[in-house]
Order: structure tokens, then C-alpha cells, then sequence
């Protein structure tokens, strides 16, 4: 008499079961991290973002709540490394950010807000010079 035992009978059998449930379960993510590997060595900036076999494309942030590209809901227990008590797209924060942006903060020449953060330091921001 013949006994079947589980796929999973060893540590190797199971992960290679639990990788390959998360490719089946994962597969729009599993293409990002391909194509993301032909411009940047391990598909990734950073390697603490990295798990094998290989790391969920996140395309949407709320609160403490996640979404991959596979739209698969997720409680986020990391707080996205930044995120802090404020959650992911926090109202205020997304509203500074946007008023940040529109009054200049960012053009590649002196601005309002720059001059002004030069005068909390006391130092003058040099005009830019033609070469």
C-alpha cells in the first residue's frame, strides 16, 4: 500500500509551494520586477525593500492601508519606513506638499520660500552666475 504524504513534507518542498502560490497570486507585480530588473541591478533602489522571490509593486497608499498592483489590500505594520503616525497620504501633509510645490519651492531658480530659509540661516543665496 502506497501513502501519500503532503506536498510540503520538507522545509524545501514547502517554500518552493509558498513561492510558488505568491508568483500565482502575484503576477502583475511579478512582471514589474522583471522589467524593473533591466534598468537597475536586483530590480530595486533599495535593499530593504527586497524579498525573494521577489517584492510587491505598491501602487496606492491611505492611512495604514496599502494596495499592490495586483490590487490586493494590505495593513501597512511598517509604516512605510517614513510614514510615521501620519499615515500614508495624510490630507495635511498632501496639502503642504501641493502648496510647497505651487508657490516654487522646487523651480531651479531663487524663489520666495528659498530667500526666506536663507534669512532663518543668516547666509545669502548667490544669484546664479552665466558660465
Amino acid at each position: 500500500m502506497t501513502t501519500v504524504h503532503p506536498a510540503n513534507i520538507d522545509i524545501a518542498a514547502a517554500l518552493g509551494e509558498a513561492e510558488e502560490s505568491y508568483r500565482e497570486r502575484n503576477p502583475k507585480s511579478l512582471v514589474q520586477h522583471q522589467a524593473a530588473c533591466e534598468a537597475m541591478p536586483g530590480g530595486n533602489t533599495r535593499s530593504a525593500i527586497h524579498v525573494d522571490p521577489f517584492p510587491l509593486t505598491m501602487v496606492r497608499g491611505e492611512g495604514a492601508r496599502l494596495w499592490d498592483l495586483d490590487g490586493h489590500e494590505y495593513v501597512d505594520f511598517l509604516s512605510e519606513f517614513t510614514a510615521g503616525i501620519f499615515g500614508h497620504s495624510h490630507p495635511a501633509i498632501l496639502k503642504a506638499i501641493t502648496q510647497a510645490l505651487e508657490s516654487g519651492r522646487n523651480l531651479p531658480r531663487r524663489s520666495v520660500p528659498a530667500s526666506r530659509r536663507s534669512s532663518w540661516c543668516g547666509l545669502p543665496i548667490p544669484a546664479p552666475r552665466p558660465i
